[in-house]
């Protein structure tokens, strides 16, 4: 190596702030068949994304276990695609699929070559409304299933986080609905034709987004395919049941086998149409939402319990939890509770210092800037606006002004009002 190349290499990169951090809005607009269409025009190289949101998740199915099926069964063949006809297709065409399933949406999408759009949004289609409900792939799909949801349950993270959502949400709560491998077998084909024809019969209701490089000419035909997309009617109506949470309680959940125990910990909090809801998120990572947290400093780095622990914020239309999860010997549970609580005690203090604030607002400000990095990650930011109910439209700019607002006066306050240790309640499974 020259001496050249040695003083090169020498010299660290210049480090400079991100500037203002700002959004770009989608495109929206009403398709005929009462299907609200938007677009993000973003990209530069020629793919795109085509994401339909369909209304009716977790809590609008009577069997919790029925929209997960259908998200399978999308994917096992359509009725002019049957069987493997369908994945053979998508694959010759280079694109790829993804499904997800919220409190009250499914998502199915498309990723594909601009080229290719002509003859894979069609696709899309044709999985969302003429899906192949045989009984040869349901019954795969039902086995597959039982199968994942029995290995599940003996993993101690899995048993711990069931039991904290009956605590937070409460045990008759929609979103509280569990799954066994025996509901699961005793699913009958004909209650997923019904759930289909309820939840896919029209698009009224349903959110279609793309992005990447999208040109007129691919709006024309994600128009002109779902301008025609089903019957009219109304959306599926949500079925939003406010959280009923538990008194603060300590609950074990025993899991046979296990070698570590898995501890959660939850308590209300506040609704997302409160002002200081974004605060009180912030107030959490910088209990536990980042590598140089409070809780991961104490916990893990000076304490040994554990590898990792996490806090983080959980807000549905439906209402607010804190939830901290962590996983730790048999032998450290109670000490690691210990700290915990204590460390959420002290939050109200007045403790934070300039240097730990500056930090956690970094850190907060990396995490917007990422949903920034390509199309697809800011279409992903507007479809979770849209599938978690945020009310405000302009959510990316208000963190944004918040993490730059932030102060350790303010941060102790919002500790003092919204984080009281007495109120959490512990789940131990193991």
């Amino acid at each position: 190596m020259s001496e050249k190349e040695r003083s090169w290499r020498a010299v660290p990169p210049p480090v400079t702030g991100f500037g203002v951090l700002n959004m770009p809005p989608m495109e929206d607009r009403e398709l005929a068949s009462g299907a609200k269409l938007h677009v993000l025009n973003q990209g530069q190289l020629d793919v795109c994304r085509v994401c339909c949101l369909v209304p009716g998740g977790i809590a609008e199915a009577e069997n919790a276990v029925l929209p997960r099926l259908l998200l399978s069964m999308f994917q096992e063949g359509t009725c002019a695609h049957p069987g493997v006809k369908l994945a053979e297709t998508i694959e010759f065409d280079g694109a790829s699929v993804q499904t997800g399933l919220y409190p009250h949406y499914m998502l199915v999408g498309i990723n594909m070559l601009n080229s290719k759009a002509d003859k894979v949004i069609p696709l899309l289609k044709e999985m969302l409304f003429t899906p192949e409900l045989a009984s040869i792939p349901f019954e795969t799909c039902i086995d597959r299933l039982a199968q994942s949801v029995e290995l599940m349950e003996k993993r101690v993270e899995y048993m711990a986080s069931k039991a904290l959502t009956r605590l937070s949400a409460g045990p008759d709560h929609p979103l509280a609905r569990t799954m066994s491998a025996s509901q699961i077998r005793g699913v009958e084909l004909d209650s997923l034709y019904q759930w289909h024809k309820y939840a896919c019969a029209h698009a009224s209701g349903m959110h279609i987004y793309i992005g990447g490089n999208v040109t007129d000419g691919l709006v024309s035909l994600v128009e002109g395919v779902f301008d025609n997309y089903g019957v009219p009617g109304k959306s599926m109506p949500f079925n939003i049941v406010p959280f009923a949470p538990q008194v603060p309680q300590r609950l074990h959940v025993p899991v046979e086998g296990a070698l570590q125990c898995a501890v959660r910990m939850t308590a209300p909090a506040i609704p997302r149409s409160n002002p200081d809801y974004i605060g009180l998120r912030l107030l959490v990572m910088a209990l536990g939402g980042y590598f140089g947290s409070r809780l991961m400093m104490n916990i893990r780095e000076d304490k040994g319990y554990t590898y990792g622990i996490s806090a983080s914020l959980n807000g549905q239309p439906e209402g607010s939890f804190v939830e901290i999860a962590a996983s730790t010997d048999a032998v450290n549970v109670e000490p690691l509770i210990e700290e915990t609580l204590k460390e959420i005690a002290a939050m109200s203090s007045g403790n934070f210092t300039v240097d730990e604030v500056e930090r956690l607002k970094s850190f907060a400000t990396s995490q917007l800037a990422s949903m920034l990095d390509t199309p697809f990650d800011m279409m992903d930011y507007h479809v979770t606006l849209q599938a978690a109910s945020i009310p405000q439209p302009d959510y990316f700019r208000c963190q944004y002004d918040q993490i730059r607002k932030l102060t350790p006066g303010l941060l102790t306050e919002l500790a003092r009002k919204y984080l009281n240790p007495d109120e959490f309640s512990v789940v131990i499974a193991g």
